[in-house]
C-alpha cells in the first residue's frame, strides 16, 4: 500500500512486458532506473550528452547519505529513509567499503533550533548524545540529530557499477533534443533531427534538460546546489 495515497483511491496498474528500453541521462537517477529495468529483463540503452557517465551533479567527489527528518514524519522523510537503506545495500554488494563508501553515521546540526524529529522517533535517527556533540566540537546544548544508518558515498562509482550490469548499453556524446512518438514507441532525436535511438519505452532522467525534450515542456526550475570541500 502506498503510504501517501488516500484510502479508496484507484491506482492504475499496467502490465508491461520487457523489451527495448531507453533511458536519457546517465546520472544517479538514470543509472538506477536502467539497472532496475535490466534486472527485470529489459535491454536498455542509456544516452547521455557527456563523454562519460556521471558528468553532471552526480560527478561530485562525494555525497552524504542521510534521511530527511520532519516532525510529522512526512512522505518525503519515509521515502528518504527507504532510499538511504536501498543505496547502502547496493553499495555493500558492489562497492569497496572505506574507499567508495562508508557507513559512518551522520551528525545533522539543526541550525534553525528545531529538533526536526517526529514524536515517534525512529531508532536510526535520534537526538544527538552529549558524547557525539563533544566529538564534533559542538556545545552540549546544540540541537542536532544523529543518523546511525547513514554515511558517505562516491556517486560516480555507484553510477559506474549500476551501468555495468548485463543488459545495459551506455551511449556517450548523445544529447537528446526532442522525443517523438513513433507507433508504439519513441524516437530520440538530436538537435539536427537525426534519430539517436528508438525504444518501446523511454525514461527521461536528464535533470533540468528533461524539460526541453517533450512537445509540452515540463515546468522545471533550475536551482543552485551546495557543496563543501
Amino acid at each position: 500500500r502506498d503510504p501517501g495515497r488516500a484510502p479508496g483511491r484507484a491506482v492504475l496498474r499496467v502490465d508491461v512486458r520487457p523489451g527495448p528500453g531507453l533511458v536519457i541521462g546517465a546520472g544517479l537517477a538514470g543509472a538506477s532506473v536502467a539497472a532496475s529495468l535490466a534486472r527485470r529483463g529489459w535491454q536498455v540503452q542509456v544516452l547521455d550528452a557527456g563523454a562519460a557517465p556521471a558528468t553532471g551533479a552526480s560527478g561530485l567527489p562525494a555525497g552524504l547519505l542521510a534521511p530527511h527528518v520532519s516532525p510529522d514524519d512526512s512522505l518525503l522523510s519515509r521515502l528518504s529513509r527507504a532510499g538511504v537503506r536501498a543505496t547502502l545495500q547496493q553499495a555493500q554488494t558492489s562497492l569497496k567499503h572505506g574507499v567508495d563508501w562508508q557507513a559512518t553515521g551522520v551528525l545533522e546540526h539543526r541550525v534553525d533550533g528545531s529538533p526536526g524529529l517526529a514524536t515517534t522517533a525512529h531508532n536510526t535517527s535520534l537526538p544527538a548524545s552529549a558524547a557525539t556533540l563533544a566529538a564534533a566540537g559542538l556545545p552540549p546544548d546544540t540541537v542536532a540529530c544523529w543518523h546511525s544508518t547513514a554515511g558517505w558515498i562516491k556517486p560516480a562509482r555507484l553510477v559506474a557499477e549500476l551501468l555495468a550490469q548485463p543488459g545495459i548499453t551506455f551511449v556517450p556524446n548523445s544529447a537528446v533534443a526532442q522525443l517523438l512518438p513513433q507507433g508504439d514507441g519513441w524516437h530520440a532525436l538530436d538537435a539536427h533531427g537525426q534519430v539517436l535511438a528508438s525504444a518501446n519505452m523511454v525514461v527521461v532522467a536528464a535533470a533540468f534538460a528533461s524539460g526541453v525534450m517533450l512537445n509540452t515542456p515540463l515546468p522545471l526550475q533550475a536551482i543552485r546546489g551546495q557543496m563543501s570541500w
